[in-house]
């Protein structure tokens, strides 16, 4: 039996420690996103695991019919650090996940002028 691995992506997801409400802004193409819970995790260097959804808070859908959402973090969620795990879940209104996408994102040192 074949066996299939996948590695995250590399997006271009690169912040600042310390940033205040940086966004990520995201389309899910061909999908009405009505309904649907996002979630999205992103696990910092030390293991911590921040979590964010729609279902609470750090997530929102802003074009549902367009499929468009954001995720927003809080200053104290970027930890510096290079290649963090992160993943986004998008659910539909029965409970059953659509898709998962791993990538990583990276925090750079905050610099001082």
């Amino acid at each position: 039996m074949a066996t299939c691995a996948t590695r995250p992506k590399k997006y271009p997801h690169v912040f600042t420690a310390g940033d205040r409400l940086p966004e990520i802004l995201g389309t899910l193409d061909g999908v009405d996103l009505t309904g649907y819970t996002i979630e999205f995790d992103l696990v910092q260097p030390d293991g911590t695991v921040i979590q964010k959804s729609t279902a609470t808070s750090g997530v929102q859908i802003t074009d549902a019919a367009a499929g468009q959402f954001k995720i927003t973090w809080l200053a104290t969620d970027l930890v510096k650090g290079r290649d963090q795990t992160a993943q986004v879940r998008f659910i539909d209104s029965g409970g059953l996940p659509l898709t998962s996408q791993d990538f990583w994102i990276t925090v750079k040192s905050k610099h001082r002028s």
